[in-house]
């Protein structure tokens, strides 16, 4: 089995290898737990914005539907840096994936003004 937190082999059926995993662990699903329906929000309205630009893009409204999917996938990476998602690992593929997002929308942006 692996610890919970920082993904280290341990033996037994425990969720953390040590006192101080069990905190950070317990503490990440804390704040994952408590954000859950705010990421959940911003994650929606993200969608709907970059759907909209689609939308838009398809009946050749190119600038504002750049626009919207810039802006759609600008919130989209903001979300997933403000509220990683828990556990060590996944909570940092979650701001990459964040970062990445912000940085495809500025270029996006950048390309299409």
């Amino acid at each position: 089995m692996k610890c919970g937190y920082c993904g280290k082999q341990i033996k037994g059926t425990a969720e953390y290898c040590s006192a101080y995993c069990r905190e950070k662990g317990e503490a990440g699903k804390n704040f994952a737990r408590k954000t859950r329906l705010p990421f959940w929000i911003v994650q929606i309205i993200a969608i709907v914005a970059i759907a909209v630009g689609i939308m838009l893009i398809a009946v050749q409204k190119h600038d504002q539907g750049a626009m919207f999917v810039s802006a759609g996938l600008a919130l989209s990476g903001v979300g997933l840096l403000a509220f990683p998602r828990a556990g060590k690992g996944r909570g940092t593929l979650s701001q990459v994936c964040g970062s990445l997002f912000f940085a495809l929308a500025v270029v996006i942006f950048l390309l299409w003004r």
